[in-house]
């Protein structure tokens, strides 16, 4: 998903996906473990971008059994450490860091929301 689904759409659109400042220069300055990307933030076509790829995930879970609690691969971009579970998703300020396993199924724990097929 990330080099293909996750990065085609940003590539394509440009714009504020990916420059570091608003137009007006007003938007606020929040540090990732990238360059400071600052305008997504306020670009509805990024949360909607988000929220496409978050969908699929769900659908490519839902379409064979067993495949809800698959996850593996890189744990972060780069590490070379294995991914698992108990792997930590840091929400920043927005809530408390929450282990992978926690989430993965988006029907139960803090998520409970489903997909309409």
């Amino acid at each position: 998903m990330e080099h293909g689904p996750h990065l085609a759409m940003p590539h394509a659109v440009l714009g504020d996906f990916l420059v570091d400042t608003a137009p007006n220069g007003s938007f606020p300055r929040i540090e990732v473990d990238r360059p400071v990307l600052t305008t997504w933030l306020v670009d509805p076509v990024f949360f909607l971008h988000h929220a496409q790829l978050d969908r699929l995930w769900w659908k490519w879970q839902h379409a064979k059994l067993g495949r809800l609690r698959e996850y593996n691969g890189e744990s972060s971009h780069r590490s070379g450490k294995e991914a698992s579970l108990q792997d930590q998703l840091e929400m920043g300020v927005l809530a408390p860091a929450a282990e992978v396993g926690s989430v993965i199924d988006a029907r139960s724990g803090i998520l409970c929301y489903s997909y309409a097929y």
